[in-house]
């Protein structure tokens, strides 16, 4: 409502053809709001449309002073976040800082990836070019602020990847319910989510039947249940196995024999 709201008052928002973005977000969130699975995820490309309708109302002002500290800022983080990213990356990192990377993600073994030092050098310096050739006298301080955040993600999304990806797929965990459940065998799923679901038919071929959609069949000897906690009180299913993803503590898994 806020969001027509402000269109309607700056009508000169949608002569700029920001009402492309406008047709892509109201489309993307009607769909969305069909899926049977509602989570956060889904919403985030919906980021991208918010942000350029957002950037035309961006007042494009030159602040000299911030966009000086601005300046400093991107340089400083630089150094700072490349030097932590190559520390957590260190397989010889020192002991407390290892410690402290597995008290967040248990059994992650660091390892250094040429390819992704190289570009975590060479797009915050490319960017740091940029913004040292600008005057900041006569800039918009917008623009400093959208190379820092330029300069963040680019060293997150290149020396983090890794713990990232670690902390985060799914592989490992699906790979362990390949080797408990038989080839072939029938599993009934509860609680399981669409993404995990499909990740779990891609690493495993185990495609399951969902309790949600009445799929009670009795032949299946699995129940494959996906939760926030594990199972507390008594089942009559036996509980064969459990697991969750390294450091996860909203999702958990467990591999029930039904008969």
């Amino acid at each position: 409502m806020c969001l027509l709201y402000f269109l309607t008052k700056n009508r000169k928002v949608l002569r700029d053809g920001i009402s492309v973005s406008l047709i892509f977000f109201m489309v993307t969130f009607f769909t969305l709001s069909l899926s049977s699975d509602a989570r956060e995820l889904y919403a985030l490309p919906l980021l991208l449309p918010l942000s350029v309708i957002a950037a035309a109302a961006v007042p494009i002002s030159v602040i000299p002073s911030f966009s000086s500290f601005l300046k400093g800022l991107s340089f400083s983080l630089i150094l700072l976040l490349i030097f932590i990213g190559l520390l957590v990356n260190l397989p010889f990192a020192f002991s407390p800082l290892r410690e402290f990377v597995n008290s967040f993600v248990p059994g992650y073994n660091p390892d250094i990836n040429p390819l992704l030092v190289i570009i975590s050098l060479a797009a915050p310096l490319a960017v740091l070019i940029v913004i040292m050739k600008t005057d900041s006298s006569k800039t918009p301080t917008v623009f400093y602020f959208s190379c820092l955040m330029t300069i963040i993600w680019s060293i997150i999304m290149t020396l983090g990847l890794p713990l990232i990806d670690y902390s985060k797929r799914y592989s490992d965990v699906f790979s362990q319910i390949q080797m408990i459940v038989p080839k072939g065998e029938c599993v009934i799923s509860q609680g399981l989510g669409e993404p995990q679901r499909a990740m779990l038919h891609y690493y495993t071929g185990i495609k399951t039947s969902r309790v949600e959609n009445g799929s009670l069949n009795e032949s299946c000897h699995y129940l494959l249940r996906q939760g926030k906690t594990t199972t507390e009180k008594k089942s009559f299913h036996d509980l064969i196995w459990s697991g969750s993803r390294p450091g996860e503590e909203d999702e958990f898994y467990e591999v029930f024999k039904t008969h």
